[in-house]
């Protein structure tokens, strides 16, 4: 049975091995997930017959431009074999309600830009309105 469920890293026990399956989508094989960062975050975790296959991590945080509080979604990884069947929509629609009822009014994500996503997140609701940017210092 598939369930989405919400929950923190130490519900994951096999984080280690997902995260360098989605690592590994990115042609990088050298995982480096901060998990002290991650512990904090809240998540949406996809179970296969209790077997984490998928997660969407999520933070809160008071915006510095007005009095609101926003949600940054990042790490959005789930296995391929579970993709496409409305699992995604369903953990982002937890996010969603989960950052709504903490007082979020904004979601705010990204993703790599090397994976074609946009499909994906303007069918959640996502608009985009531009392409961060980084350097390397």
């Amino acid at each position: 049975m598939i369930e989405v469920t919400l929950g923190k890293l130490q519900d994951i026990p096999n984080f280690d091995s997902l995260s360098k399956q989605h690592w590994d989508s990115f042609n990088n094989n050298n995982p480096s997930f901060n998990k002290e960062i991650l512990s904090l975050m809240d998540v949406v975790i996809v179970k296969d017959k209790e077997t984490p296959v998928g997660y969407v991590f999520f933070m809160l945080f008071p915006s510095w431009y007005y009095s609101e509080i926003w949600c940054q979604v990042d790490m959005f990884f789930l296995l391929p074999q579970y993709r496409r069947k409305g699992l995604g929509k369903k953990m982002f629609a937890l996010v969603e309600e989960t950052a709504k009822d903490k007082g979020a009014t904004k979601l705010m994500s990204s993703y790599n830009i090397k994976l074609n996503l946009s499909s994906f997140s303007s069918s959640t609701g996502f608009k985009k309105i531009n392409l961060p940017v980084t350097k390397r210092i």
